[in-house]
């Protein structure tokens, strides 16, 4: 069990997250003072069995910052109640959120700091929208798996070999039907693939802009330019905004989807 719940906290952040955790200052520091404890205390032993002590540590808080943002007031979310490639984009949001969340409680208290906050919030909207456009695409290909594109194929193949073959122009109505029945399916099915494919790479998108907005205001923050921070709000709005159309974008597909299986 333990080991499943590390595998897990790893897989949430991504290795980049887990590097920056280890290697922080403070996480080299608490190393340091458990190895030196460890050697003077048991030797090389001691030293395995402090290593294992600062990465149980360090697992520990990255644990504590995913569950702080998964179970925020404005984000309820688990990557992992979605399907790949889904999960990817929603564990790289809650990635950029960790670290603008990191930037800001290093930012000593000041207007600096008030910026990054408000854009925060703005990042905050953003791993909410994420997360609603990946639960509703892990819903679309689950429609899609439930259409048996394959299954409609080899019978609409079918289907036109029968209006072809038929020689009973009494049988010919029918048959049609059934060809024109199973090529709307096949077309509605197709449709929905391409507009999950078409959503995935805007969000692929979206996601490494969101990941470049971060980076960008830790090197403001570093600069101390307060200015600067404008610009960065506008653009992380921009973002955030194409992410909540996205969202708009994909709630109409699940919206046509849903009325289809009433009416079918």
């Amino acid at each position: 069990m333990a080991m499943e719940n590390t595998g897990k906290v790893i897989a949430q952040v991504g290795p980049r997250r887990l590097a920056e955790a280890i290697t922080s200052p403070s996480s080299l520091l608490i190393a340091g003072a458990i190895g030196g404890l460890a050697v003077a205390a048991s030797g090389p032993l001691g030293l395995v069995v402090g290593v294992g002590a600062w990465v149980a540590a360090t697992l520990f808080k990255l644990r504590k910052q995913v569950s702080a943002v998964a179970n925020s007031p404005t984000v309820r979310i688990d990557p992992f109640a979605v399907s790949e490639p889904w999960r990817e984009h929603v564990q790289s949001a809650i990635g950029a959120k960790l670290r603008f969340d990191r930037l800001v409680q290093t930012t000593p208290s000041g207007p600096l700091k008030e910026r990054l906050s408000s854009i925060a919030s703005r990042v905050d909207e953003g791993v909410h929208e994420v997360w609603t456009i990946a639960q509703r695409g892990h819903r679309l290909a689950m429609s899609i798996d439930d259409l048996g594109i394959a299954k409609v194929r080899a019978e609409l193949r079918g289907a036109e070999e029968a209006v072809r073959r038929n020689a009973d122009p009494a049988r010919t109505p029918t048959l049609q039907a059934t060809r024109d029945s199973l090529q709307a399916q096949l077309d509605s099915a197709q449709r929905l693939a391409s507009r999950g494919v078409s959503t995935i790479d805007r969000l692929r998108e979206l996601d490494a802009k969101l990941d470049e907005l971060v980076a960008r205001g830790t090197e403001l923050s570093i600069a101390g330019s307060e200015d600067a921070f404008d610009a960065l709000r506008g653009d992380v709005d921009a973002v955030v905004t194409e992410m909540e159309a996205l969202r708009r974008g994909m709630e109409e597909v699940s919206n046509i989807d849903r009325n289809a299986a009433q009416t079918a």
